[in-house]
């Protein structure tokens, strides 16, 4: 059995962290089998780490010095509270809805004017230093304090506060991170803004990658007004965003599968928990010497949305009027089956997002990887082989930094499972054909069928999925030249992914 097209669903966002359920994996597949994961991926962290009841929460400390105190000495600091983790991070990270919260600490040896105090949460896409090459996209401002508001260190009703302000204060701040981002809000337009629909998408996680041509980087800006005619004090502080993206509970089946450490229940005995993808016709030449045709249907499960650090579930049924051929062709070191990752970008976002909203085609910069191939292995005996038709069950991992799927329109994410046709020294493919359904992100020469599936950040509901091989290389294939014009190096030291020579 399999599900139409339209039970792909969009990941839904998560309001509270998931539920825990504890089960002992199949001795094959235990944690302490994979390697520790590269530094890149500990300033993202873990949002579902488990940690001691009733810890402190994260705090990050940032100083300014100087400026109107002359003395140099420390007057301003900016502490931003995140929850506990047992794992030191450089930067701030915050999760979906988490609020934006902590404290500011004026220590003032003599009275300043200070007119107001104001939080602003920034958040760019840049795509090189050139004009256009870098676009404002989310902008929201926190007033914390305001001389109106009168002196924060006794009630002052009645009486007009001046903004001297001398000692040591401290003033609170908390407010959400917001999960949309309302673009058209944010385009400049000449025509009737109000004519037009709103454009709202997830807010895109923070997106930091060497010679990728293209950074999403938030940061947290404190502004000390003085008033007119005097410099502000600021304080930039960069922030580790990610969205809160869970998937659906798988089946029941597998469910149980999962908590008994035990196989899982393939298609035939488990027809809602999988989707059939349309099925994939191939002929070629086989050693050399004949024709060969091979039809191929590939399952995955289902729902249609995985948890990075997880794995994908895959199965996979070969057909062959040519037994012979197919006995040889049937290998589960054989790598066909791929994660793809495609990244669509505007190459001038600004302008790029007007012309989006007017109808037109904005210039896009594609990139694409194959983020991760499948793993196969042959599955339990009371599962048939048969001399036509051969089965092969299987895995695809999901490294535990791989960016989510984002619908932000101005830089797009997306994954997709694919079939690669036959490579080998036996078989050479001269017909590639698909059968039953054309999809144009497979329309490619080097991809047989391509289904898009979506990478989360949460796991769902439900015991979690237990891997049965471990992973097999590095999470993505790159071959790209390096960025000349964005300082990709600058932009991972300010995050903490690297530190200076």
């Amino acid at each position: 059995m399999s599900h139409p097209d339209d039970r792909s669903h969009r990941p839904r966002e998560s309001a509270f962290p998931p539920e825990y359920s504890e089960f002992s994996p199949p001795t094959s597949a235990t944690s302490s089998q994979f390697p520790d994961l590269p530094t890149y991926s500990d300033i993202f962290g873990d949002p579902e780490e488990q940690v001691p009841a009733g810890a402190p929460p994260t705090q990050h400390d940032h100083i300014l010095q100087g400026g109107v105190l002359k003395n140099n000495k420390p007057w301003v600091v900016l502490h931003i509270q995140t929850r506990p983790s047992s794992t030191p991070h450089t930067v701030p990270r915050l999760y979906g809805s988490d609020n934006v919260a902590g404290t500011i600490d004026l220590k003032l040896d003599q009275p300043h004017i200070v007119s107001s105090i104001t939080l602003v949460l920034k958040g760019r896409i840049i795509t090189s230093f050139t004009e256009g090459g870098s676009y404002p996209f989310l902008e929201y401002s926190h007033n914390v304090w305001n001389k109106s508001d009168g002196d924060p260190r006794r009630s002052s009703i009645g009486k007009k506060f001046d903004g001297r302000l001398s000692g040591d204060i401290e003033f609170p701040f908390s407010f959400p991170f917001p999960t949309e981002i309302n673009l058209e809000s944010r385009a400049v337009t000449k025509g009737n803004r109000a004519s037009r629909p709103p454009v709202v998408t997830f807010t895109p996680q923070t997106f930091l990658e060497r010679n990728l041509k293209a950074n999403i980087e938030y940061e947290l800006v404190l502004t000390i007004s003085h008033g007119i005619l005097r410099t502000n004090s600021k304080i930039k502080a960069p922030i580790i965003f990610i969205p809160r993206i869970a998937p659906d509970p798988p089946s029941e089946k597998r469910q149980s599968a999962y908590l008994e450490g035990s196989y899982l229940p393939l298609p035939p005995r488990d027809p809602e928990g999988w989707v059939a993808l349309p099925k994939v016709s191939v002929t070629g030449v086989f050693q050399k010497q004949r024709d060969v045709a091979l039809e191929l249907t590939l399952h995955l499960a289902y729902p249609l949305c995985y948890t990075r650090g997880s794995v994908i579930p895959c199965y996979l049924v070969l057909s062959s009027m040519d037994s012979r051929a197919l006995e040889l062709l049937f290998n589960p070191k054989m790598q066909y089956v791929r994660l793809a990752r495609r990244i669509r970008f505007f190459e001038d976002p600004g302008k790029g997002i007007e012309q989006k909203l007017q109808g037109k085609e904005p210039n896009i910069i594609e990139e694409v990887d194959e983020a991760e191939m499948a793993v196969w292995w042959v599955p339990p005996k009371d599962i048939p082989q048969e001399d036509y038709t051969k089965r092969l069950e299987g895995e695809i991992h999901l490294a535990k930094d791989l960016p989510p799927s984002s619908d932000f329109i101005p830089f797009i994410i997306e994954y997709a499972v694919e079939i690669l046709p036959f490579d080998t020294h036996i078989f050479k493919c001269s017909n590639l054909r698909r059968s039953d359904h054309d999809d144009d992100a497979g329309s490619s020469s080097k991809v047989l069928l391509s289904h898009p599936v979506t990478v989360a950040t949460l796991k769902g509901s439900g015991p979690s999925p237990v891997p049965f091989t471990k992973r097999q290389r590095a999470t993505m294939s790159r071959k790209r030249p390096k960025r000349d014009d964005v300082d990709e190096l600058g932009a991972l030291r300010r995050y903490g992914v690297l530190t200076p020579l």
